[in-house]
């Protein structure tokens, strides 16, 4: 073992390797706070308060892109330099206070977020306003749960709804990215 670090009063809801591996970042729920180490040393590197809480937490490597449910008025984005500030926030209402899941999909060219209301919203990049949305049950699920998955010739979405019972829903979509040959 390398070395360990405690954290009081303050649910973690996500560990992630960042900047190449370099660095660990914490993130946590009630305190907003998200605090990065150095991996070998333990050393802070850098650390930052929110002002809201912190639900789920998506990385998307490729893009250096990270996702929070800040579990009020949507899902913000930043780069996953968190220092570097917000750079938008996906609206996706909250009334309830419960975590909601959100995912990069289609390679980290959109973002995937889930709801309260049995919908999942995907955007892309460059507008807060949904391209999409999926409908899933009969609106008074939570779509707490989802995930993404792609390959060169197929992009996947799965939500999952708690509603007395889990339902999964799956949605396929046929895409060829630029970077793949047929």
């Amino acid at each position: 073992m390398a070395w360990e670090d405690g954290i009081e009063h303050a649910v973690p809801r996500a560990i992630l390797f960042t900047e190449g591996g370099k660095t660990v970042t914490t993130y946590e729920m009630e305190t907003g706070n998200i605090i990065s180490r150095d991996v070998e040393t333990s050393n802070l590197v850098h650390s930052k308060t929110l002002s809201t809480v912190i639900g789920s937490v998506a990385m998307c490597p490729s893009k250096r892109f990270v996702l929070m449910d800040n579990m009020a008025n949507g899902f913000d984005l930043y780069t996953t330099a968190i220092r570097n500030g917000l750079i938008r926030t996906f609206p996706v209402k909250s009334t309830k206070g419960f975590v909601r899941n959100g995912a990069f999909g289609e390679k980290g060219e959109i973002v995937v977020c889930g709801s309260l209301v049995g919908k999942a919203y995907i955007f892309d990049f460059d507008s807060t306003e949904p391209v999409q949305v999926l409908h899933h049950g009969s609106g008074d699920g939570m779509v707490q749960t989802l995930t993404t998955s792609s390959n060169a010739k197929e992009s996947w979405i799965a939500t999952g709804v708690a509603n007395g019972q889990f339902d999964i829903r799956i949605w396929r979509k046929q895409v060829r990215y630029c970077d793949e040959r047929p």
